[in-house]
C-alpha cells in the first residue's frame, strides 16, 4: 500500500513549509533508519542507480534548493560543543527499560537529543564534578499506526533548539489533538 511518490511530495511540502516559516534559520536534515532503507535499497537492488546525482536522497527532498544541511546516517551532529544530535539508530542494541531520554543518557554520557523512539522524554543528572548532563527524546510527526507498529506508545511532538555560542536551549513538545504543548 505503500505510494513512495506520494510519501517525497509530502516530504518536500513539510520541508518547504519548515523553510517559509523559518527562512533564516539553519535547518539541517539528519537522516535515520528509514531514510537509510531507501539508500541500501538503491545500492542493493539498483547499484547502477545508487551513484546517480538525481536519486540522491537530498536530490529527491531538494534539501539544497531549500538551503538545508544534509546530516549522514551514524554521523553524529553538534550544536555547540556541548550538546550531540543523532536520530537514535545509531545506537546498537538499545534497551528502553525507563524512558529514551534515560538510555541516551546512560549510553552516550553528553548532553544528546534524539528522535529515533517517537515518544518524549527528558532527562538530567549532575555528574560527580558537578557537571549537569540533559537528554531529550522527541515524539514524532508521523503515521501513529504503521502496519509494522500498530501498538506503540508514540507520540506526535519536535524539539526546538536556541543556540548561543556553546550554549543552547531545547523545548520538547508535545502535539495533542493539533495542539502544541
Amino acid at each position: 500500500e505503500r505510494d513512495f511518490g506520494a510519501e517525497i511530495r509530502m516530504v518536500r511540502e513539510f520541508l518547504s513549509h519548515l523553510r517559509e516559516r523559518y527562512p533564516k534559520a539553519e535547518i539541517f536534515f539528519k537522516v535515520g533508519n528509514h531514510e537509510e532503507r531507501y539508500e541500501k535499497y538503491l545500492a542493493n537492488k539498483a547499484p547502477e542507480l545508487f551513484g546517480v546525482t538525481e536519486y540522491r536522497l537530498s536530490k529527491l527532498l531538494h534539501l539544497d534548493d531549500l538551503g538545508f544541511r544534509l546530516v549522514r546516517s551514524k554521523q553524529k551532529a553538534k550544536a555547540g560543543k556541548n550538546l550531540t544530535i543523532i536520530h537514535g539508530h545509531e545506537i546498537y542494541g538499545i534497551n528502553v527499560p525507563v524512558n529514551f531520554a534515560r538510555t541516551l543518557q546512560t549510553k552516550m554520557g553528553v548532553c544528546t537529543v534524539a528522535g529515533h523512539r517517537h515518544s518524549t522524554s527528558e532527562h538530567s543528572y549532575k555528574t560527580a564534578d558537578q557537571q549537569f548532563v540533559h537528554c531529550w527524546s522527541t515524539g514524532c510527526l508521523c503515521d501513529m499506526t504503521p502496519d509494522y507498529a500498530i501498538v506503540n506508545n508514540w507520540n506526535h511532538g519536535f524539539l526546538t533548539l536556541e543556540k548561543q555560542g556553546n550554549s543552547f536551549r531545547c523545548e520538547n513538545l508535545r502535539i495533542v489533538d493539533g495542539e502544541v504543548f
